[in-house]
Order: structure tokens, then sequence, then C-alpha cells
């Protein structure tokens, strides 16, 4: 019977992220359609460039990390050991240097 507890407990927490997440895409794909762009400020970016660095999305579960090459508008490439990505500001939550 406890093991019944843990398991319902678990689908509560798991629907009600999946919730937030759900209002998190509605809110930009609403924001999009009234013409309402959020720029991530290039400026703070410049300070990262050439650094090692982990970026979250808000998309993702895995954070991207590598070496920032390049900020142009609101993209960043980003170099890891084997790849290139360029990245969408709009999608970024979160930039730390890693060590």
């Amino acid at each position: 019977m406890a093991i019944e507890g843990y398991w319902i407990a678990f689908l509560v927490i798991i629907l009600a992220l999946m919730q937030g997440r759900r209002k998190l895409m509605l809110n930009i794909i609403k924001r999009k359609r009234n013409g309402v762009k959020r720029k991530m400020p290039t400026e703070l970016l410049r300070e990262f460039i050439g650094k090692n660095c982990i970026i979250s999305l808000f998309n993702s579960v895995v954070a991207v990390q590598g070496k920032i090459v390049a900020v142009e508008e609101n993209w960043i490439k980003v170099e890891a050991k084997k790849k290139i990505s360029v990245i969408n500001g709009d999608m970024i939550t979160d930039i730390s240097m890693a060590k």
C-alpha cells in the first residue's frame, strides 16, 4: 500500500511540472502572436565569449556545455568537443561558467 502512495505522489509531481512547462510555452507563443519580441541582451553575452560555459535551455533536460565562440543578434555559437551548436537566445534560461 505504501508503494502505491509513492507512485501517486510521483505522478502528481510529474503532472504539475508538465502543466508549468505548458504554461511557459503558451506564454511564449502568445508573445510571438502579439508581436512582442524579447531579445537576450548581447552586451551581457559578450562577457562570456571565449569562456567554457554551461547553457541551460527551457525545452531540454540536458544543458549545452562548451566554449562560446560568437554572439550575433539573438544567436549564440557554442563550440563543444567535436561539434558546433547555434542556440537561439530566446530558448536560454541560464548561463553559468563551467569550472
